[in-house]
């Protein structure tokens, strides 16, 4: 219990959730609204990634499920994105 508490008051990522604009013409709105997020949230990080020949998407690095859930609701409800949601992958200790 007292390693999962540390790796929280560290900051480090649990989970890996990868997401998508629908439309790729969304992808900069995607990238700058996660900008915006991190402003008030410095406990996530995110990679872009590329898929194929030139579907984009972004690798969000997070605490864990309901961190995920927060983030993605946020992009969604505040900025007005439509988003194609990848399962989540877990890190184990």
């Amino acid at each position: 219990m007292r390693q999962g508490v540390a790796r929280l008051h560290a900051g480090e990522a649990d989970g890996v959730r990868r997401i998508y604009p629908i439309d790729s013409s969304d992808y900069e709105a995607l990238r700058d609204a996660i900008e915006k997020l991190r402003l008030n949230d410095s406990s996530f990080s995110y990679e872009p990634e590329t898929v194929g020949r030139a579907r984009l998407r972004l690798s969000l690095r997070l605490l864990g499920a309901v961190h995920i859930e927060i983030t993605q609701e946020r992009l969604e409800r505040e900025f007005g994105l439509e988003l194609i949601r990848r399962p989540p992958r877990w890190r184990t200790w």
